[in-house]
């Protein structure tokens, strides 16, 4: 699994008889990948979080993300990851019947320091294209029927090269 251990300590609540776990803190979003039972929970995040350090996606081939994530219209900002080191990227990496949705990600460009000043918004899911199942979903989120994928790389490597 991607995490080393799952110390954090998460709130719960029962809502249609489902017991969801409330996500406030860095560390607590980063406990979700910590093992099978971790990535079959249902989560709502609470505040926006600020990510301090290189992120490591959720789920894999062999451990993929089959819960619900809903990121109650925060924000999970400073997403970045090192070049090369994952096939897939993103906040999940693999999912199998999870959901994911009511989401916005804001990543920096690390590897362009000119563009800093820039923040990107991609993966974005709103109210109205939320609900829909991701099945064997990599890092992809499935709304309004079309799929939003967040490999940027080329979007950021044009707007590099514009200022040359």
């Amino acid at each position: 699994m991607e995490s080393d251990n799952n110390d954090a300590v998460l709130k719960t609540e029962t809502i249609n008889n489902e017991t969801w776990y409330y996500i406030e803190t860095e560390d607590q979003l980063r406990s979700i990948a910590y093992n099978d039972e971790t990535l079959a929970r249902n989560y709502i995040q609470q505040p926006d979080i600020e990510l301090t350090s290189e992120w490591i996606t959720i789920g894999d081939d062999e451990h993929p993300f089959t819960g619900t994530y809903n990121g109650n219209g925060y924000t999970i900002s400073r997403l970045c990851y090192p070049v090369g080191e994952k096939k897939y990227t993103g906040l999940f990496e693999y999912s199998k019947g999870g959901e994911m949705y009511n989401n916005t990600l804001l990543s920096p460009d690390t590897f362009y320091p000119r563009l800093l000043k820039f923040k990107l918004v991609y993966q974005t899911c709103q109210n109205m294209c939320l609900r829909r199942k991701l099945l064997a979903c990599r890092s992809a989120f499935l709304c309004s029927g079309r799929i939003i994928l967040h490999y940027i790389g080329y979007l950021i490597n044009a707007l590099h090269h514009l200022g040359d």
